[in-house]
């Protein structure tokens, strides 16, 4: 049933244990607007979860063999009905202004035998980013992107950075007005 989160259905309780859910933003460029105060980020969304109900015996797996390797995975589209049958959690940004991503942008979710589920979305969005420039030009801005549940509270999905950190910069030196510092 997706609409039943994994523990709940392993528990058959609301109360029991939560999700867990990882976050990553992998960031390719972005822009800071100070006229407009916010941020305009482009990238994909990346989330982390496990569902114990998608597991599955990996047939290549023999005896002596790592069980549930992650050599063999079932992937699709994020355009494919698939998609949406299988629960997602209900993740939201808490301070998105305007999103730019189109319906039909690119992503896809990967399921390893042990359950572990990938999703990842392009992302094009702006975002409110309260700039700061009395000391122009040597000011300091932080800027954030907060991901949050709809439905569920901490009790239920425990929303975390990955342990890679939750902005993967990696690819982006700033522009020619900002430079990324740390993350």
């Amino acid at each position: 049933d997706r609409a039943v989160r994994p523990q709940v259905a392993l528990h058959e309780s609301l109360d029991d244990e939560a999700d867990n859910v990882t976050v990553q933003l992998y960031l390719t460029s972005f822009e800071v607007d100070q006229g407009t105060q916010t941020m305009t980020v482009r990238g994909s969304f990346r989330t982390w979860w496990k569902d114990w109900r998608l597991s599955y015996l990996d047939p290549w797996d023999e005896p002596g063999r790592c069980k549930g390797s992650s050599l063999h995975q079932w992937n699709w589209p994020s355009s494919e009905p698939s998609d949406l049958r299988i629960w997602r959690p209900d993740l939201y940004f808490v301070n998105l202004r305007d999103d730019l991503t189109d319906d039909v942008a690119p992503g896809s979710t990967t399921v390893s035998a042990d359950g572990g589920v990938f999703q990842t979305r392009f992302m094009n969005a702006v975002y409110e980013c309260s700039v700061k420039a009395a000391k122009m030009p040597f000011d300091s801005q932080t800027c954030f992107v907060e991901v949050s549940s709809y439905a569920y509270n901490y009790h239920h999905i425990v929303v975390a950075p990955s342990d890679d950190g939750g902005v993967d910069a990696s690819v982006v030196d700033g522009n020619s007005q900002w430079r990324i510092q740390k993350t």
